[in-house]
């Protein structure tokens, strides 16, 4: 018997990871205020998050303070949907209009053209805060790090009175500042950093990170037959039945890989990137069943997406918010060899595959603007599979 433990780490930089090069001036600054777009745009979510809505804002103009950068750099927006400042018109194209999408109001103001506006809205002209070229403009860049620490643990027992084994153990615990592209994302979707400015913003736990890997194998030898410990005496016919059996089994646990919660349908920071969620209290994503009677992470499905809103303007929500399901199989064979003369032998085969019939879920939707279905598993792994094979050697 032996046992080995081990290291693994890994530092690696320079990685393959996509930006949107084709963002708006998220860190644009109003030169009259030195307030940035930024900072506006998180002053107008608080207001809306707060529980002042489009309604309230036509019905009263002054429920809302005029935000400096708005006034500043896009005065023509007083009046232009109602009578009230450019802030209270801009909350109203933001909110009212585009559903809460910060990239479709930047969007609106900076690039758009009118009769009545043909340099644009924005008081400096088309395209101050965008690029000419695009509104989301993908590109592979090697600015991608990530770190990797783990430790390994190995028993072994080779065979011997009839039993081998092999256990191992691996606690790790992987972090990167984007899922990298040979995650298996798409050529747009693969290798993303939401944050064209900050390359550190998304850093994290990998999309790979399992910290717990536990995987085990055994062959035992069923002590019947000639030389064994039961029927040691017995004759030939006998022994060709009881004898030679085999019995193996596989072992396989490892703890559930992290996930965000998205927020579709809003840019809140670029135009080209799937919108994370950002928790506004605390939760728990323990593996349960919700009030429908569904597998689930939450208890609840509305209740509990209304605790998640989409990423904050120029920022990046949070990553790896919640783990999936954690893994667990064991898969079991019966085998036994029947000697024939002139070296021909058959064997027989029965095998399990997830023998316990063991539930190990998949496919969690864990998009918070789909509330009714939010949080709740909707397949699993395959169920337990039997079969038997019969083979002749000559």
């Amino acid at each position: 018997m032996s046992i080995e433990a081990g290291y693994i780490g890994r530092w690696s930089r320079d990685l393959l990871m996509q930006i949107d090069a084709g963002g708006w001036a998220l860190l644009f600054k109003d030169p009259a205020s030195g307030q940035s777009w930024k900072d506006m745009a998180q002053q107008i979510r608080r207001v809306y998050d707060s529980g002042i809505t489009p309604g309230a804002v036509r019905a009263n103009p002054g429920v809302i303070a005029p935000i400096p950068w708005i006034e500043n750099m896009a005065p023509a927006l007083t009046n232009m949907f109602f009578p009230g400042s450019a802030t209270a018109n801009y909350f109203d194209l933001i909110w009212g209009q585009f559903g809460g999408s910060d990239a479709d109001a930047t969007h609106a103001i900076d690039r758009v053209r009118s009769a009545a506006f043909p340099n644009c809205i924005i008081k400096t002209g088309c395209y101050t805060m965008y690029p000419i070229q695009s509104s989301g403009m993908s590109m592979w860049t090697n600015a991608g790090y990530a770190n990797l620490n783990g430790m390994t643990l190995s028993l072994r027992k080779g065979l011997g009175s009839g039993v081998s084994f092999d256990f191992n153990y691996t606690l790790s615990h992987s972090r990167d500042n984007g899922g990298a592209p040979e995650s298996g994302g798409s050529e747009t979707g693969g290798g993303i950093m939401l944050n064209p400015f900050d390359f550190n913003a998304f850093y994290g736990d990998s999309d790979f990170d399992i910290r717990h890997n536990i995987n085990g194998n055994v062959l035992f030898e069923l002590p019947f037959g000639r030389g064994k410990t039961f029927l040691h005496n017995t004759g030939t016919l006998v022994d060709s039945l009881v004898g030679g059996w085999q019995l193996a089994g596989i072992f396989r646990y490892s703890s559930g890989l992290p996930s965000s919660v998205a927020y579709s349908g809003l840019w809140p920071t670029n135009f080209s990137f799937t919108t994370i969620a950002y928790p506004v209290a605390g939760y728990d994503d323990r593996v349960t069943t919700n009030e429908n009677g569904n597998p689930a992470i939450f208890p609840t499905t509305r209740e509990a997406a209304a605790n998640w809103k989409p990423m904050l303007p120029g920022e990046v929500g949070t990553r790896a918010a919640v783990r999936l399901d954690d893994f667990f199989n064991t898969d079991l064979s019966l085998t036994k060899y029947f000697t024939l003369p002139n070296s021909h032998r058959i064997q027989f085969r029965a095998e399990a595959f997830n023998v316990f019939n063991n539930v190990n879920f998949t496919n969690l939707s864990l998009d918070a603007s789909s509330p009714n279905s939010f949080g709740q598993f909707t397949a699993s792994a395959p169920a337990r599979v039997v079969q038997f094979a019969l083979r002749y050697e000559f």
